[in-house]
């Protein structure tokens, strides 16, 4: 299992990238902009941190999670015996699985298939 990156929901993605690139060090390294909503990708060397604002309805416990990228046996056994918030899907046909599971306080837990 490999650590990929902290999502967090943000007021304003632009003002708190700004704060963690000032303060702490990181380096925008991806920035998405639809009319609804932000998405920035900071960096360290060691970590990434997701800043998401705006957006479609989506729930709360989605924007704000911890992701790890494991080998698909893994993957196959974490949606078989932990709580699973969101049913595994792919963002495009030939990619990585992906699901969403909860831990024992509701914080969401990304999953992504190892290629």
């Amino acid at each position: 299992m490999q650590f990929k990156h902290v999502s967090l929901a943000v007021a304003d993605a632009d003002r708190t990238a700004a704060y963690y690139t000032s303060f702490f060090g990181y380096t925008v390294t991806k920035r998405q902009e639809r009319p609804d909503a932000v998405r920035i990708v900071l960096e360290r060397p060691d970590h990434k941190l997701q800043l998401l604002s705006g957006g479609e309805p989506v729930p709360t416990e989605w924007r704000r999670h911890l992701a790890y990228i494991v080998e698909t046996a893994e993957f196959d056994r974490l949606i078989e015996t932990a709580p699973v918030l969101k049913a595994p899907y792919r963002l495009q046909a030939e990619g990585p699985r992906i699901a969403f599971l909860s831990d024992p306080d509701g914080l969401a837990i990304e999953l992504i298939e190892a290629d």
